[in-house]
């Protein structure tokens, strides 16, 4: 009877099993793995920090992690921590290096800005008493180019009442775009000129005696903002602006029919703001949605309140991330 290579089988079965996993992997590699750590002596250091899709131009805040290893030096606990710990990154930047650990484990935080595209790894050293290096310990990861979908959008509602007549209007002002780096060199400016801005004003219901209101969108326009985001610098995340409207212009036309008669009213209308910027907020890395305050509602708000008027608005701007494979 022929032999069984019992071994052989096993080994095959193993790299297939290997190969399986490896196909199971996620395929988004911008994911940081652990952080490899290894140990030469006394200490054990690690990185954290780093998940998910890293962008080119964005700042994360990283810990680094040192700790006695057990199976150091005469398996004696250490009294003090390492003499310092180091951190360098291949493309991007720190806000500092260096680290002093006083205690014998410890953290430390640093800030890391990813300056350009591309395989990036970050290295953590732990020196001894002598500075010689003690551990290590190094993560990697992909850095990718980035750009960032805005909108922006308000609605304000105004029901006006006098005497017999009720009208309710829905004003919206919306903008969206890309923002993008003009300059690879510059990859936390970004920036999206000229996006055009709309405003709608419709008309949500009507009551009059004898009386019929015929526009339904009574009033449209539309102008130009200049839309700029940059990091701040802190880890917090990117700092948006948009400018006032520039060539902004109502074009209004009602026209009401009273017992037969067609009346309408209407004209063009400058919009201005003397607010610069006119909107800002400040996203978290990755973006978001956040409520804004913009002046002109709030200005028609403030001057219709108490008049016969029921009025409020609300506003949002929108950030995302949008990755380029």
């Amino acid at each position: 009877m022929k032999s069984v290579d019992r071994l052989g089988i096993a080994n095959r079965f193993t790299a297939v099993l290997v190969l399986a996993a490896m196909l199971l992997l996620p395929r988004n590699h911008n994911v940081l793995a652990e952080p490899l750590s290894t140990t030469l002596s006394e200490w054990t250091v690690t990185i954290y920090g780093f998940a998910g899709t890293i962008c080119a131009g964005d700042t994360y805040m990283l810990a680094v992690r040192w700790f006695p290893n057990d199976t150091g030096v005469d398996n004696l606990a250490p009294l003090a921590g390492p003499k310092a710990i180091s951190v360098t990154a291949k493309l991007g930047t720190l806000d500092h290096e260096t680290e002093r650990a006083g205690a014998p484990s410890g953290m430390a935080t640093f800030l890391y800005t990813a300056q350009k595209e591309g395989g990036e790894q970050i290295t953590v050293k732990a020196f001894n008493q002598d500075l010689e290096v003690d551990a290590t310990a190094a993560a990697r990861f992909e850095v990718d180019k980035c750009k960032y979908r805005y909108e922006l959008y308000a609605e304000l509602y105004d029901d006006v009442v006098d005497g017999d007549v009720a009208i309710g209007y829905l004003l919206t002002y919306r903008s969206k775009g890309m923002l993008e780096a003009p300059d690879p060199n510059q990859p936390d400016v970004l920036e999206d000129n000229s996006q055009m801005i709309r405003f709608l004003l419709a008309s949500t219901y009507f009551s009059a005696p004898h009386c019929v209101l015929v526009t339904t969108k009574p009033g449209q326009g539309m102008g130009y903002v200049d839309v700029k985001a940059k990091s701040d610098g802190s880890g917090v995340g990117l700092h948006v602006t948009i400018s006032p409207p520039r060539e902004a212009e109502w074009s209004i036309d009602n026209t009401i029919v009273c017992d037969g008669e067609p009346s309408t009213s209407g004209g063009a209308f400058p919009i201005s703001s003397s607010a610069d910027p006119w909107i800002e907020h400040t996203f978290p890395v990755g973006g978001g949605s956040y409520p804004v305050k913009i002046d002109i509602l709030e200005e028609t708000v403030a001057n219709a309140r108490g008049k016969g008027h029921i009025i409020s608005y609300q506003a949002t701007l929108k950030l995302e991330r949008v990755v380029e494979r």
